[in-house]
C-alpha cells in the first residue's frame, strides 16, 4: 500500500471513490477544495493499494490563536473527507492517513462527534480541549397532529417564541446595502477584517484572513453563501456570512456560517445575530444553527436571540505548539466539519 498526495490527474478516480463512501462530489469540486497550484504542504492524501484508492484524508488550512498578543498564531488545518473502503477498514489505513497529513500540519483539528471519533483519537495522542455548541433556533414549528387542540399549541407556540427577534442597531452602527446579486459586500469584507484583526480577541479562536474567507466560501461551488456588513463611524468593522440549504426531509436550514463584531461590543454582536437571522428566515429557512464555544460572545448574543444549545461538539486538537486548555472558544466557520459531526452524533 502507498500513501501519497493527491495530483491533478487523480482528480476523477478520488470522486468516484468519495462517491462510494456516501460524500458527492466531483472534479470541479474537488479542484477548488484541493488546489494543486497552492503553496505546499500539500491538503490532500490518497491511501493506494493495487493502483487503486482506497482511503483518503484532506486539509483545510487554518491557523490558531489564543488572543495572546505577545503569542504568534500557529499555523494548522482541518481535517476532513477522512475515509476508508469499508471491506479495509479497522486495518490502520485511516491511521496512516491521519499520521501523513499530521506530519504536514504541526497542529491538526477536528470537530467529531462520533463514537470512532471519541474512541480512536484520544488513543492516538489526540486531546479535545473544549466543547462548542450548536446553537439552533426554530424558525417555523411543526404540528405534530391535526387535531384542534394541537393547531392551536403550534400557533400559540409560533407567536410566542417561533420568531426571531429584532434587536435595533447600537448608536452609530448601520448595515451596507446587502445587494446579493453583486459583489459589493465581499468587497467590503477586506476593511472589516483588517479592523478585526487589529485587536485580537481575549480568548482562543481560529483568525481567517480575506483571502481565505474569499477562497473557502465566496468561491465555493455551490455558490450558496451571503455576506452581510456591517459598519460604525469609521468604516465596516463587522460581518456575517450565511448560507441556507434543502435537507433531506424538505426542511431548509439556515447556518451561520462565520460571524465577527468588535470582541468588547456584546450589543453589536447581539443586533448582527439578529440582523443576519431575519435574512435567513426571509431566504424562506425552517432552522437556523450556528457553532459556537460557550461564554464567548458569539453564544451571549445567540442566547439572546433565543437560540437553544441542542448539541455539544468536541474540538479536538493534535498539536506540536503549546495550545492552551482554555475552554473560551471562538466559533469555527468549518462548514463541512460542523455538518459531518451533525450526521455522525
Amino acid at each position: 500500500m502507498d500513501i501519497r498526495a493527491t495530483q491533478p490527474d487523480d482528480l476523477p478516480a478520488l470522486a468516484k471513490f468519495l462517491a462510494a463512501q456516501g460524500l458527492q462530489s466531483n472534479v470541479d469540486v474537488l479542484k477548488w477544495k484541493y488546489p494543486s497550484d497552492t503553496d505546499p504542504p500539500p491538503r490532500s492524501w490518497m491511501a493506494v493499494l493495487d493502483d487503486e484508492i482506497v482511503g483518503h484524508i484532506g486539509v483545510i488550512p487554518a491557523t490558531v490563536s489564543s488572543g495572546n498578543p505577545s503569542s504568534a498564531a500557529h499555523r494548522a488545518g482541518w481535517f476532513v473527507d477522512w475515509m476508508v473502503r469499508e471491506d479495509l477498514r479497522s486495518r490502520g489505513i485511516g491511521v496512516f492517513l491521519l499520521r501523513e497529513a499530521s506530519a504536514h500540519y504541526p497542529t491538526l483539528m477536528t470537530i467529531q462527534g462520533s463514537a470512532d471519533t471519541r474512541k480512536a483519537l484520544p488513543q492516538l495522542g489526540w486531546s479535545a480541549p473544549a466543547m462548542l455548541a450548536l446553537y439552533k433556533l426554530n424558525i417555523r414549528p411543526i404540528a405534530l397532529g391535526t387535531n384542534l387542540l394541537q393547531r392551536c399549541a403550534t400557533t400559540i407556540a409560533q407567536r410566542a417564541w417561533f420568531h426571531p427577534v429584532r434587536h435595533q442597531s447600537p448608536k452609530g452602527w448601520r448595515l451596507l446595502p446587502d445587494n446579493e446579486t453583486d459583489d459589493a459586500s465581499w468587497k467590503d469584507l477586506h476593511r472589516a477584517v483588517q479592523r478585526l484583526q487589529a485587536s485580537p480577541p481575549p480568548l482562543n479562536h481560529f483568525p481567517r484572513s480575506t483571502a481565505f474567507l474569499h477562497w473557502w466560501l465566496r468561491d465555493h461551488p455551490t455558490h450558496r453563501y451571503r455576506c452581510l456588513i456591517a459598519r460604525d463611524c469609521e468604516g465596516p468593522a463587522a460581518y456575517a456570512i450565511w448560507r441556507t440549504a434543502r435537507e433531506s426531509d424538505g426542511r431548509i436550514e439556515g447556518r451561520v456560517v462565520d460571524i465577527q463584531a468588535p470582541w468588547d461590543q456584546p450589543e453589536t454582536w447581539t443586533w448582527l445575530v439578529s440582523e443576519t437571522t431575519r435574512r435567513i428566515t426571509r431566504a424562506g429557512a425552517d432552522q437556523v444553527c450556528c457553532l459556537a464555544g460557550p461564554g464567548t460572545p458569539l453564544a451571549d448574543a445567540l442566547t439572546r436571540n433565543r437560540f437553544l444549545t441542542r448539541q455539544e461538539l468536541p474540538l479536538w486538537i493534535n498539536s506540536t505548539d503549546q495550545i492552551t486548555s482554555d475552554s473560551r472558544w471562538h466559533a469555527t466557520l468549518a462548514d463541512s466539519d460542523i455538518d459531518t459531526a451533525a450526521r455522525h452524533s
